[in-house]
C-alpha cells in the first residue's frame, strides 16, 4: 500500500479574513462587511407561499455567491416579537456598498439556477407570487465594524442601540477595544453560552422614524443558550488584566451611558446560502448536545476539517472504533473516501468511496446515500460550539513518532482536539486520545476526556507554549518539544 499522507505545501496565512476563506467555509461570509437588511411582515395566510418563494430564490442567490457578486444570503424568523411590525428578516451580504448596488440577479442567474424551461413555465407566476407576499416594511443598509468573532449559528440576539449625539467615534472605539476582548474570552470559554459576536452601524434606512443607529448580534448555538448564564468567571479582568476592578467598572459605566438599548429581538435562522464547500465542525450521530462544555462520551462523533473527516465510536469515554479519510463537497453532494481505520486493511470500508446527498444547517446536517441496495440516512447534530478561531491553530496536523512507520495525526477545532497513531503504509489506526482545549496568549492547554488503549490519560491536563511559524505548529513545555505540520490525505 502506498504511503497515504502528504504535507500541504502552502504558506501559513495569518490574516483573519484569509484564514476564514481557506479554513472555515461555514464562516466565509465573515470577509463581507456590507449588509442589506429587509424587515418583512408576512401575514399568517401567506407564510407558506413566502417560504416557497424564498426556496425558489435560494439557488439564484447561490449563483450570485458563486460569481462573487454577493457573499451570503440569510433568512431569519423573529421568535420573540408580537407587535406585528415584522416577523421575517433577510440579510443580503456584500463585500462593499458598490456590490450591494450592482450585484443583483440576472436572467443568466435564473436560468443557471432552474433551467430555461422551468423559468419559461414558472418564472412569471413565481415573480407574481413574490410581489404578492414579499411585504418589506423597512430596509437598513449596515456597515460591519468587526468580523473576527463571527460564526454561523442557529440563533442570534439582535441589540438595537442609539448612541448619544457626539459620542459615535468614542463608542465604536470602546466597543472594539474594551467590550470585544471581554466577549472574546466568553466565546472561547467552552462552558459559556455565547458562540460569537458581531456589530454594525446603520448607514442608511428607509425608515424616517428609526430610533437606532447600531445593531450588535450575540450569537448562540442552541436556543437554550440564550437564557443560560455565564460561569462565575471575571471575563473583564481576564481580558484587561492591567486594569483594576475600579477602572474596569468606570469604563463599563461610561460605555453603558454612551448608548441607549432601544430594542432586543431573538432571530432564528431558517435558511442560508454561503456558497459553502463543506461544514467543518464536530458532529454527533445521536442527541449529543453541548452541555456546560462537556461532550457526552457515549455517542459516535464525526469531525470535518480541511477536506478530512474522522469518525469515532465510543462508550463511557472509551473509543472502540475510528476511521478517517478525505471528503469532497460539491453543492449538495458529498464524497467520502476511507483511508484508515482501527481495523486497518481488514476493515471492509477501507479504500471505499461513498457518495451522499447532504442537506446542512448550522446545527445539523442530513446525509442520504445507498448501502447494500438500501437507503442510507444519517442525521448528525453539532456537538460543540461552532466558534470561529482566527489564531490559525485550528486544522489537521501530523508529526513524526519514534516509530518510523507511524505518524501522529491531530485535529484541533471547536474547543476540542483528538489525535490518533497512524501506520503510514497499512492505514491501521492505533492508540487515540481526545478532549477539550483552552488557548490564550500562546498558552495552549489540553484536557483529556476520552481514549483508546490509554485509560490513564483521562482526566489529565497538559499545558504547552504554542508557536506558529511557516505553517508549522510548535508545542513546547519542560518535557516535550513537538513540531506539527499540516496534514492531508492523498
Amino acid at each position: 500500500m502506498k504511503k497515504i499522507f502528504a504535507l500541504i505545501a502552502l504558506a501559513f496565512i495569518s490574516s483573519g479574513c484569509e484564514t476564514v476563506s481557506k479554513n472555515n467555509s461555514q464562516s466565509q461570509a465573515a470577509i463581507a462587511n456590507y449588509v442589506v437588511v429587509d424587515y418583512k411582515q408576512i401575514s399568517d395566510e401567506n407564510v407558506d407561499d413566502y417560504l416557497k418563494i424564498e426556496e425558489y430564490w435560494k439557488p439564484v442567490h447561490r449563483e450570485r455567491v458563486k460569481d462573487e457578486r454577493m457573499k451570503a444570503w440569510l433568512l431569519f424568523k423573529v421568535i420573540n416579537k408580537d407587535n406585528g411590525a415584522y416577523n421575517f428578516i433577510t440579510l443580503n451580504v456584500y463585500s462593499d456598498e458598490k456590490m450591494a448596488s450592482n450585484g443583483g440577479a440576472t436572467k443568466a442567474d435564473w436560468e443557471n439556477a432552474h433551467g430555461a424551461d422551468v423559468i419559461k413555465d414558472q418564472g412569471e407566476s413565481m415573480m407574481a407570487l413574490t410581489r404578492k407576499v414579499n411585504n418589506i416594511v423597512r430596509r437598513d443598509h449596515c456597515q460591519n465594524f468587526d468580523l473576527d468573532l463571527y460564526s454561523l449559528t442557529k440563533y442570534r440576539r439582535a441589540n438595537f442601540m442609539k448612541v448619544v449625539e457626539g459620542q459615535r467615534d468614542e463608542f465604536v472605539r470602546s466597543r472594539l477595544n474594551f467590550i470585544k476582548p471581554i466577549f472574546e474570552r466568553q466565546i472561547n470559554d467552552i462552558n459559556a453560552p455565547m458562540s460569537g459576536w458581531l456589530m454594525g452601524e446603520v448607514v442608511q434606512s428607509s425608515s424616517t422614524e428609526k430610533d437606532y443607529d447600531f445593531i450588535s448580534y450575540d450569537l448562540f448555538k442552541d436556543k437554550i443558550d440564550l437564557t443560560r448564564k455565564n460561569p462565575n468567571v471575571n471575563y473583564a479582568k481576564m481580558a484587561h488584566p492591567d486594569l483594576s476592578t475600579e477602572e474596569i467598572n468606570i469604563v463599563n459605566n461610561k460605555n453603558f451611558n454612551m448608548r441607549k438599548m432601544v430594542n432586543r429581538e431573538v432571530w432564528e435562522l431558517v435558511d442560508y446560502e454561503f456558497g459553502r464547500d463543506g461544514f467543518p465542525g464536530i458532529w454527533s450521530f445521536s442527541d449529543n448536545k453541548y452541555e456546560l462544555g462537556k461532550l457526552k462520551n457515549s455517542a459516535p462523533l464525526k469531525i470535518y476539517r480541511d477536506g478530512i473527516f474522522l469518525v469515532l465510536h465510543m462508550k463511557d469515554g472509551v473509543i472502540n472504533h475510528l476511521h478517517s479519510g478525505s471528503v469532497e463537497f460539491s453543492g449538495t453532494k458529498m464524497k467520502e473516501k476511507v483511508y484508515a481505520s482501527t481495523e486497518g486493511p481488514n476493515d471492509k470500508t477501507t479504500g471505499n468511496e461513498y457518495i451522499f446527498e447532504v442537506d446542512p444547517s448550522p446545527d445539523k446536517f442530513i446525509q442520504l446515500g445507498v448501502k447494500d441496495g438500501k437507503e442510507w440516512r444519517e442525521e448528525w447534530k453539532r456537538a460543540t460550539k461552532n466558534t470561529y478561531n482566527g489564531t490559525g491553530i485550528e486544522g489537521v496536523w501530523f508529526r513524526k513518532t519514534n516509530n518510523p512507520d507511524n505518524i501522529m495525526v491531530k485535529f484541533i477545532l471547536d474547543h476540542s482536539w483528538v489525535w490518533f497513531i497512524l501506520n503510514k503504509d497499512t492505514g491501521l489506526i492505533g492508540n487515540s486520545v481526545g478532549g477539550t482545549f483552552e488557548y490564550h496568549n500562546n498558552q495552549y492547554t489540553e484536557t483529556v476526556a476520552y481514549h483508546r488503549n490509554v485509560p490513564n490519560y483521562v482526566g489529565g491536563s497538559i499545558q504547552f507554549t504554542l508557536t506558529l511559524k511557516d505553517d508549522r505548529l510548535f508545542l513546547k513545555n519542560e518535557r516535550a518539544n513537538e513540531t506539527w505540520e499540516r496534514f492531508v490525505w492523498e
